[in-house]
């Protein structure tokens, strides 16, 4: 499940850029008022620095602790994201929203298959 990671952080790098390159092209800029561009933008950058944490995640060990903690940070992100999604654009942005659900699902996998749970990782990352 190692390609979990390099997906993520390809499909995130993609947004990311995206983001940074054309950010009228983002749903959500109209959200943000007057400056929803650079608040788009800002957003870019950050989704970028989390692809790139989750390609450089995909060859540290499976079972490593951190991974772990990475995964279920990945899972909440997904799972905010979904809920937010659904709620403000359910019909222009379905395919994001299809492709967040199925991403919290796969780090759930990733963590139940390499962790006991993922309330155990959140318990030994205190």
């Amino acid at each position: 499940m190692t390609n979990l990671f390099a997906i993520n952080g390809g499909i995130e790098l993609v947004a990311g850029i995206a983001a940074l390159i054309s950010p009228t092209a983002m749903p959500m800029w109209r959200l943000c008022g007057d400056r929803g561009q650079e608040a788009v933008r800002w957003w870019g950058l950050a989704i970028v620095a989390l692809g790139v944490a989750s390609l450089l995640m995909r060859n540290a060990p499976d079972e490593e602790e951190s991974k772990a903690a990475f995964a279920v940070g990945m899972m909440v992100y997904h799972a905010i994201i979904s809920f937010f999604v659904a709620a403000r654009f359910p019909e222009p942005q379905f395919v994001g929203g299809i492709l967040h659900i199925a991403l919290f699902f796969l780090f759930h996998a990733w963590v139940r298959n390499y962790h006991t749970s993922v309330a155990a990782v959140v318990v030994q990352s205190y």
